[in-house]
């Protein structure tokens, strides 16, 4: 996986609390389809603060996102199960346009900027903590 991310084809968005990991998500991107692989969280619903911030940036990206499974938190976010054939075709599309390449860092953090004004900057999780996601880059 870090061959993949120094290549600028695997990503993770992270959730930070007190500058403390406490959630994330990892995946691949070919073209403008994001495979979603792990998510993990220490601290309640720090992965889904990740998963939100995910969304909204790649949606703006105009990237299909692959969820692989359909559970009620992402059928809230908006997911959708499509055919196999829809899935194939848009597999087809989506990896032959321009790919976001290299660290998202700068794009993600401007992104994040200009949420602030609609959208809170720091979700909080299930307790009601500050918590903030930004995506991770490698030296």
């Amino acid at each position: 996986m870090l061959i993949l991310h120094q290549l600028g084809h695997a990503h993770s968005f992270e959730c930070f609390q007190d500058g403390k990991l406490v959630g994330g998500l990892y995946g691949v991107v070919v073209g403008r389809l994001f495979c979603g692989e792990s998510m993990f969280s220490t601290v309640s619903n720090a992965s889904k603060a990740a998963f939100v911030t995910m969304v909204k940036f790649l949606g703006k990206q105009g990237c299909l996102l692959d969820c692989q499974l359909q559970t009620p938190h992402v059928k809230a976010l908006g997911a959708r199960l499509i055919g196999r054939e829809q899935f194939q075709q848009e597999v087809f599309i989506r990896t032959r346009q321009t790919p976001l390449k290299g660290a998202w860092t700068a794009e993600l953090e401007e992104f994040l900027a200009r949420q602030e004004g609609t959208a809170p900057a720091s979700p909080s999780n299930s307790m009601g903590e500050e918590t903030s996601t930004r995506p991770h880059h490698a030296p």
